[in-house]
């Protein structure tokens, strides 16, 4: 963790991703999931990944769809934007 934020007295832990842009964890995460995959992938080959590299995380944290550029209904993330929805349940790593 290069940094923190925070809000209502909460902190929210960030890692610095490309371009060095301060990314909360969870958005990193994804993010590091996602790079990983050299070719389309399923969301339950992304949760198997995710879940062995962060075995703490709560199962329904994992929502790749929320960082798809073209995600047909908007997100309430406003994060960065890394992954193309090709089809449901279906995702391409596209870096941001």
């Amino acid at each position: 963790m290069l940094g923190a934020f925070g809000s209502r007295g909460m902190t929210m832990h960030t890692t610095k991703i490309r371009g060095g842009v301060d990314t909360p964890q969870r958005e990193f995460e994804h993010y590091d999931i996602a790079r990983q995959f050299l070719v389309p992938f399923t969301r339950t080959e992304f949760s198997r990944l995710y879940r062995q590299r962060y075995p703490n995380q709560k199962p329904n944290s994992i929502m790749p769809y929320e960082f798809c550029g073209n995600r047909p209904i908007p997100t309430a993330t406003n994060g960065p934007k890394f992954m193309q929805r090709l089809a449901l349940g279906r995702y391409q790593f596209t870096d941001l």
